[in-house]
């Protein structure tokens, strides 16, 4: 048989071979079974004794490869420039070494953990249609001993280069799949969320409450809530998680859960702060903290209890002036550090058109296309335009106000929550150094009006009213050097 016979042979032998490796990595749409593929075809075509493939990762900057682990595999991995198949990399040029043993770049050490010896070596860089490093591709040692020639070079740059193709469909494949699965499992994720929301408003005497919430990615890390105590005061709560998605998601669930726990055995505010911010501290990410407010109203006398953790400003609009009161923050974020005291603010009173509005940054924060903010005084100036209206209207205007402000252009940076209050109760107009005292802690209030501490505008007599004729309130345990008052109609 001619010299001429035999090149054509392996020429067409070659050719089939590349032809079925194709066929092979065209089935194989997994990643991993399609490296084993690539290495098995590799290693059968290049008529060597073990192949290796190291796929480039560049947000490491290191290569890596998937070997047999028993009836598994195992990932190996080591920075570009280590060994010669990382020198491959770092230089972008191929080596064809005869002699493994007499290039300083070669690492001994598997040799001498297998009892494998490696020769002669062949590695050659693998890159897109961008030049763009892909991965390394590697043989040792031919079987008829000799080294790998220029042809063997030319024949395992086209492997490289079919490989290439194959390993880019697979990884859009996988990345495909992995949207599809963290979209279904957000979509999961958030219906969960949704239901950890209220979804109607609690029904309180004399008070009208809403809220709302929309996040910016399909999870966000806004939380509202309405907790009814036993003896009728309601539990006002509205927190914020730094960051968005799963992560802001899990931290609000967990609060949530936490909070709902701490209030089963107590409504002392600051320590279900300090409670709940420990907790908080053991259970999540060191990164991830929450701003948080959480008031107590007491329908019965109008009194209302807050403590903020880093929250912004909780804001009531009295209805007598059209001024607006700042409830202010009394300690920092939840999460950042343990045992940290929550003092509650002074307490105030609703009276009768009052609102208290709460918010995230999201809305005041909210910015339009030119990056302006929305700030505090349009927000406000909404409140007050609105004050007449019931607390879900003022809440989807707030609403409206900030969407309308991002625009169809613009894009929501932030997860959107609102919570709305306001006091529809007739009160007593005034009265004079009342005392209350609550889980044995004395609070003075000079000059306030308290709300419905007999009923008014039913009487048929305008007369004086005895104080014993009041029904006292829970919250409400001792009133002192309280002679009479006057009803005012």
């Amino acid at each position: 048989m001619s010299t001429k016979s035999t090149s054509e042979e392996k020429q067409i032998r070659e050719l089939n071979a590349l032809i079925e490796l194709s066929g092979a990595m065209a089935h194989e749409l997994e990643l991993d079974a399609l490296l084993l593929t690539i290495v098995r075809k590799t290693t059968e075509i290049m008529q060597a004794d073990r192949s290796s493939l190291f796929l480039y990762d560049s947000k490491t900057n290191e290569l890596w490869s998937k070997i047999a682990q028993g009836m598994g595999t195992m990932e190996i991995r080591f920075p570009v420039g280590i060994g010669i198949a990382g020198d491959v990399a770092r230089t972008g040029e191929g080596s064809n070494i005869a002699d493994a043993y007499n290039d300083k770049r070669f690492n001994q050490a598997f040799d001498k953990a297998s009892g494998y010896r490696t020769k002669s070596v062949l590695c050659l860089p693998i890159k897109d249609n961008e030049g763009e490093l892909v991965g390394v591709i590697q043989v040792l040692n031919k079987l008829d001993g000799d080294r790998f020639d220029e042809h063997d070079e030319q024949m395992l740059a086209a492997l490289g280069s079919h490989a290439v193709v194959a390993l880019q469909r697979a990884r859009l494949v996988e990345a495909y799949v992995e949207k599809e699965r963290m979209e279904e499992a957000l979509k999961v994720a958030q219906n969960i969320q949704m239901g950890l929301l209220p979804n109607e408003s609690p029904v309180v005497k004399g008070y009208d409450i809403a809220g709302f919430s929309v996040a910016c990615d399909e999870t966000g890390g806004d939380y509202f809530d309405y907790i009814v105590l036993d003896d009728g005061r309601i539990g006002l709560v509205i927190g914020d998680v730094s960051g968005h998605g799963l992560g802001a998601a899990m931290f609000m669930a967990t609060a949530r859960a936490s909070l709902r726990s701490l209030m089963m055995t107590s409504d002392d505010l600051p320590q279900i702060l300090y409670r709940l911010n420990n907790r908080l501290n053991w259970d999540m990410s060191d990164e991830a903290f929450m701003t948080f407010f959480m008031a107590i109203l007491d329908p019965n006398n109008g009194t209302l209890r807050y403590s903020s953790a880093g929250h912004e400003e909780g804001i009531i609009y009295r209805a007598s002036d059209g001024s607006f009161d700042m409830l202010e923050s009394t300690g920092l974020p939840l999460g950042m550090m343990e045992d940290m005291d929550y003092p509650e603010g002074p307490m105030t009173i609703m009276n009768e058109g009052d609102i208290l509005l709460l918010t995230t940054d999201g809305v005041f924060e909210a910015m339009d296309v030119d990056d302006e903010q929305l700030g505090h005084p349009r927000m406000l100036d909404r409140l007050k335009d609105y004050s007449e209206a019931s607390s879900m209207e003022i809440t989807t205007q707030i609403k409206d106000l900030t969407f309308e402000w991002i625009g169809e252009l613009g894009t929501c940076r932030d997860d959107v929550t609102i919570v709305t209050a306001k006091c529809l109760r007739k009160v007593v107009e005034k009265m004079e150094d009342i005392d209350l005292f609550t889980d044995g802690e004395e609070f003075a209030i000079a000059e306030v009006n308290l709300n419905e501490f007999a009923e008014v505008g039913d009487s048929e007599s305008d007369e004086m009213l005895e104080v014993s004729n009041f029904e006292q309130t829970d919250d409400l345990e001792e009133i002192e050097d309280l002679d009479q008052m006057e009803l005012m109609e």
